[in-house]
């Protein structure tokens, strides 16, 4: 049987080369793509999955409430998990970590040259961390790597890049160029697919001991500091509504709170997230790193159904085309004996072969596809993951049922046909088989369309987020990280610093804040003296900064002064014009107030709102706040930020290396743009908009082959009749208006279809941002005439061959 079906196979693809071709390009580019789409997907909903224990494993995660304003906090406070150990009896071990941001590491070896490297991702943690994740070890204890104070566990990467090939145990890592930390265990690289990027863990005890030494003790046992990230690892999946049904109670004598439980509810709730839904269920404050999204995920899965489905429709429309001109033989089988059954056998059997044929060659294309792939999603997809057991059953699972799907139908229709009427050769155009072959044509395009239009608004969208006016000036701007020694001589002499740094002629000014524009700034407190303690205040963000960050980022003082205009400035605030709505302030200017920890100071300006967020997100309330040398002193400072002159990039940086050198000979010199790393919080739509370019072509010119295919076989069919019609006086441009116009009607309608669809969804997805796009009429316009265009191209060269066939040779067809 099956050698049966690979010769009538072969003997098919000799006689039918264009239509084989067509079948098996768009059928195994589908696929492939299908695949890779598909494979994305499966890495993306397996984070923290591969832990042993995930299912029991959740974070708490807060949720507060500040007047209106409800936000939900990833961090807690570090006593917190030792509360709920005590508390709760179903709750097995507990533990924390506190994120290391931007910290530089170093490591003297004896009679070698200091090797010093910015890290950004290491915690500080305890055992029981170890234990809950089932962190592996391949040097040292797991039960007594992190007992005592200052010590390090690293990854392999990092035990490579500080100490080569030597034996990392035992040796001294130096943290923020103040901290010794033994190296006591090196454990095995944490996977890729989970929220937990860890290059290295530090003892918690030492993140305690170092609040202590700077004066926040208190703030260790606050209860409302988010300061770190807290897990609980629980006796049975099933015990977390009893957890949570307790958690009120827990909370009303956590925060030994005197008011009602539901104005406990109101204020501030406890609840228990599963890790396996952090990575794309999860979009909280403050967040140990950026996370995926569910609905791209989704979107991407639609896209790789509809991709495959267009592909699956091309094999329907051109094997049933085909099927036409095996009509006689159809109709011999049939008088000879042959079976309806046999006949579906065979047919169904040449098209899961030909399916087959199809998936081999969409291997070939996924070797080829995977870097682009990677290049425009942003993933690092590898041939081993690709073909990993599990996907290469996800595979034939799906050629088998996309083999299925699309041979079924034509099996259906071959084997359907009229013994007497097939030998004839009889074929009726307005057929049954017919129709569906153009509806299922309406709905390739439909699809397609809707991709094009899809990609269209995308584009704008990603674009509107780089033409927006942010409020300051972002170009030409760079952002000096202050870790190790730098952040402590930036500390100890700002003005040392910054004179140094703009003694030069490509340098314009040089500002020393807490933040960068972008990044997500602290929510703090902020009263003056004309509200009362008992009225509750808006949340605030806030940021620290010196007397030049106005001038430096270029921020437009509406009232007031800035900080460079009052000579003898200790401690002051300048505001926001939101902040001033939300503290309902007529006259700000001259008023004083405290914060949660800058204590009391004057509010001496407001400025025009400006954007220091990204564009998902409204404008909020923000206070910056002097930055004076004692409070440097206390809470660090992020950034120098420079603003240099334009085009002399090259004069300004060799200028920056030489001055930190100088000044910091042991110091990382780690910056970046401004622009850039805005730029890089759309990261996420951009990569996006790439993958839906690529599938928008992908969709279309899958869409076209199989026009292409069709118009090929209708042209076919109505031969005599274009010979009849040139032999009665019609010309080549009505013969080809007569072979194109059905087509073009049917991507009209499926145009019609496409474009609201488009519209809906779409204005749903602008929904996200706070800021975005109208969809303009042109945008509507321009997809049309584009998917028009490209349809045009598909069937003009099939008419026009139509249009210039000789009448007698058209005559003589059969």
């Amino acid at each position: 049987m099956l050698r049966h079906f690979l010769i009538t196979i072969t003997r098919n693809l000799r006689r039918q080369k264009l239509n084989s071709f067509i079948n098996l390009l768009g059928l195994s580019l589908g696929i492939a793509t299908g695949f890779l789409i598909l494979t994305h997907v499966r890495d993306e909903i397996s984070y923290d999955k591969f832990f042993p224990k995930s299912d029991r494993i959740f974070r708490v995660i807060n949720t507060a409430h500040y007047g209106d304003q409800v936000r939900n906090w990833a961090p807690t406070a570090p006593v917190l998990a030792d509360e709920m150990m005590q508390s709760f009896p179903e709750i097995e071990m507990a533990t924390h970590f506190r994120q290391v941001f931007s910290t530089v590491l170093s490591y003297q070896p004896e009679g070698g040259e200091k090797k010093s490297f910015e890290e950004n991702w290491g915690y500080f943690t305890d055992s029981i961390a170890i234990k809950m994740f089932d962190i592996e070890f391949l040097q040292g204890n797991s039960r007594s790597a992190l007992k005592d104070v200052n010590s390090i566990i690293i990854s392999p990467s990092i035990a490579y890049k500080y100490f080569g090939e030597k034996d990392p145990m035992g040796k001294i890592l130096l943290y923020q160029s103040q901290l010794p930390l033994k190296v006591t265990g090196v454990f095995k690289e944490i996977p890729h697919n989970s929220h937990l990027k860890i290059d290295f863990l530090i003892t918690f005890a030492s993140f305690r001991n170092f609040l202590i030494e700077m004066g926040y003790e208190d703030l260790y046992n606050a209860r409302t500091w988010a300061g770190v990230y807290t897990y609980v690892q629980l006796g049975d999946i099933n015990q977390k509504k009893d957890v949570e049904s307790k958690i009120l109670d827990f909370q009303m004598d956590y925060y030994q709170f005197d008011g009602t439980r539901e104005e406990m509810k109101s204020e501030r709730m406890f609840s228990l997230q599963p890790i396996t839904q952090i990575h794309l269920h999860s979009n909280l404050e403050q967040e140990m790193r950026r996370n995926g999204n569910i609905v791209y995920i989704i979107v991407f899965t639609i896209s790789a159904i509809f991709i495959l489905f267009i592909a699956g429709v091309n094999f329907v429309n051109i094997t049933t085309s085909h099927s036409f001109k095996r009509m006689k033989e159809v109709g011999i089988r049939k008088v000879i004996g042959a079976l309806k059954g046999q006949l579906i056998r065979q047919f169904l059997g040449e098209a899961l072969i030909m399916v087959f044929i199809a998936g081999l060659l969409g291997i070939l294309f996924i070797d080829f596809l995977i870097p682009l792939y990677n290049q425009l999603s942003g993933k690092l997809i590898t041939i081993s993951q690709v073909f990993s057991l599990n996907n290469i059953i996800v595979m034939l699972g799906i050629i088998i049922v996309v083999g299925l799907l699309s041979g079924i139908y034509p099996a259906l229709f071959v084997s359907s046909f009229d013994p007497v009427i097939s030998i004839k050769g009889i074929k009726d155009p307005k057929s049954k088989a017919n129709r569906i072959r153009k509806t299922l044509l309406v709905v390739q395009f439909v699809l397609a369309g809707f991709m094009i239009f899809s990609t269209f608004i995308i584009y704008l969208q990603i674009e509107y987020f780089h033409s927006r006016e942010m409020g300051f000036d972002q170009e030409n701007l760079i952002a000096i990280k202050t870790d190790g020694d730098l952040g402590e001589f930036a500390i100890n002499e700002p003005d040392a610093l910054k004179n140094k740094i703009t003694g030069h002629s490509s340098i314009i000014s040089a500002s020393i804040a807490s933040n960068l524009p972008g990044e997500t700034y602290s929510v703090e407190g902020l009263r003056p003296d004309s509200i009362p303690e008992d009225t509750e205040l808006p949340s605030m963000r806030f940021m620290r900064s010196d007397k030049n960050y106005l001038t430096t980022l270029g921020l437009e003082l509406i009232e007031g002064k800035d900080f460079r205009d009052v000579s003898s400035l200790s401690h002051g605030y300048i505001l926001n014009e939101t902040a001033v709505q939300a503290l309902n302030l007529t006259n700000p200017v001259g008023s004083r107030g405290s914060s949660t920890f800058g204590g009391d100071g004057e509010i001496i300006g407001v400025i025009k709102d400006f954007h220091f967020a990204s564009l998902h997100t409204l404008i909020e309330p923000l206070v910056i706040e002097y930055l004076n040398n004692e409070q440097g002193k206390q809470i660090g400072i992020g950034y120098i930020l420079v603003r240099i002159q334009p085009g002399q990039y090259k004069a300004a940086m060799k200028h920056l290396s030489e001055t930190v050198k100088e000044l910091v000979p042991e110091a990382v010199f780690s910056y970046e743009f401004v622009e850039t790393y805005l730029s890089s919080l759309y990261k996420d739509e951009k990569n996006v908009l790439d993958l839906f370019k690529a599938f928008s072509l992908l969709s279309i010119f899958i869409a076209c082959l199989g026009l292409f295919g069709i118009s090929a076989f209708t042209a076919q069919l109505r031969t005599k009749e274009i010979g009849i019609r040139k032999t009665f006086g019609a010309n080549t441009k009505s013969i080809t208006l007569l072979v194109s116009r059905e087509f073009i009607i049917y991507v009209l309608i499926s145009l019609i279809i496409s474009i609201p669809l488009g519209l809906y969804f779409m204005s749903k997805w602008l929904q996200n941002f706070a800021f975005h796009i109208r969809i303009q009429w042109w945008v509507i316009l321009l997809s049309v005439m584009i998917t028009m265009l490209i349809a045009l191209l598909a069937i003009s060269y099939q008419a026009a061959k139509a249009a210039f066939t000789r009448p007698a040779n058209a005559l003589r067809h059969e």
